[in-house]
């Protein structure tokens, strides 16, 4: 399964951007084993792609371009270059390496996971994020309206899902605690904008942000864990 059902709150299941996502969330308890957007740089747009092709050229071993001696870093024919329009040059699509080496085998078990969990009716909430530069945060509208656009297609085949959208600006000015604000949010769509202090590179998890004791991790978990409403 590729999430954890917790308080009897909804499966959670994270759409990327990037690695991040998947680390906060299991940090937060909220994972118990990986999808296959959890260790991959991935936009909104890529993964409606996938969706939509039933993950056919995801899942195609003959798109994947093995980097290194691990086989954990990887290109992807298809959707690599899809990674310029987040401003994701030089970066590997598939950053980590699975236990067994097995990168493939590893893709082909977790979009089973994520195929299975679409299928159920159990409620889903799905987490995207996205964390850039100060220098880059006209990125905002971009990923709002392609991460709205991914939950409108998500939500059509079945009423009982949420999409929390995480977007974080890193501003090496700001010296102060971070914040996060609910820039638009129902029941079924919310649009988290946040801004820490720092650079990106230093944070090798935007868990590590916070204390995960105080109230604006509590409050980012809350998002996360809020049941959805069958529609």
């Amino acid at each position: 399964m590729t999430a954890m059902i917790m308080d009897q709150g909804p499966a959670v299941v994270c759409m990327g951007c990037q690695c991040w996502v998947a680390s906060m969330a299991r940090s937060l308890g909220l994972l118990a084993e990986s999808g296959p957007f959890d260790w991959v740089a991935v936009s909104p747009r890529m993964v409606q792609h996938m969706l939509q092709t039933n993950f056919h050229d995801f899942q195609d071993p003959r798109n994947l371009v093995l980097l290194g001696k691990s086989g954990g870093h990887a290109h992807h024919k298809v959707y690599s270059p899809m990674l310029e329009t987040y401003g994701f040059h030089g970066v590997d699509m598939f950053q980590h390496a699975p236990s067994d080496g097995d990168l493939h085998g590893a893709i082909t078990r977790r979009v089973g996971r994520l195929q299975t969990l679409l299928h159920n009716c159990a409620p889903i909430t799905f987490v995207t994020g996205l964390a850039v530069e100060s220098d880059a945060r006209g990125m905002v509208n971009i990923f709002n309206k392609e991460a709205w656009e991914l939950f409108h297609d998500l939500q059509e085949p079945r009423g009982n899902v949420h999409m929390v959208a995480i977007f974080c600006e890193c501003n090496a000015a700001n010296h102060h605690s971070g914040r996060v604000t609910t820039v638009c949010g129902d029941n079924k769509y919310t649009f988290l904008q946040l801004t820490v202090p720092g650079r990106l590179r230093a944070h090798t998890s935007l868990a590590m942000t916070w204390n995960l004791s105080d109230n604006r991790s509590r409050a980012l978990c809350q998002h996360l864990r809020q049941p959805s409403t069958p529609g």
